[in-house]
């Protein structure tokens, strides 16, 4: 007998609730189950983070989503903290940014993460 799979979990760093929406609307569109954990600041996400790495029974997510500028800590510095941890640094990270400056699209990269 085969168990359901279960959701993907999405860690979605986004302060903007417009924006979080349209996140979760085209995650819908696209037929992906998920559940979605939601830090509405950089420094929560980091909190989030930080607990993962210290807990090994936390459920680690398949998925990173942040916003590139976020209130408190922008998004640069969870993208190191996420890659400079053991649980989580092989995770795939989606940085979103209103921002083209292409310094932003470098420094993603360089932390192996996809820039859009």
């Amino acid at each position: 007998m085969q168990s359901a799979k279960s959701p993907s979990r999405i860690l979605l760093a986004e302060d903007n609730d417009a924006d979080a929406l349209i996140v979760e609307e085209a995650l819908r569109q696209h037929a992906i189950d998920f559940e979605l954990v939601r830090a509405r600041d950089g420094e929560h996400a980091i909190e989030i983070v930080e607990a993962l790495e210290r807990d090994a029974d936390l459920p680690v997510p398949q998925l990173f989503i942040l916003d590139l500028h976020l209130p408190k800590c922008d998004g640069l510095e969870i993208i190191r903290k996420i890659r400079a941890g053991l649980r989580c640094r092989e995770i795939p990270i989606v940085a979103l940014s209103a921002s083209d400056a292409p310094k932003d699209k470098e420094a993603v990269r360089n932390h192996s993460a996809v820039y859009f």
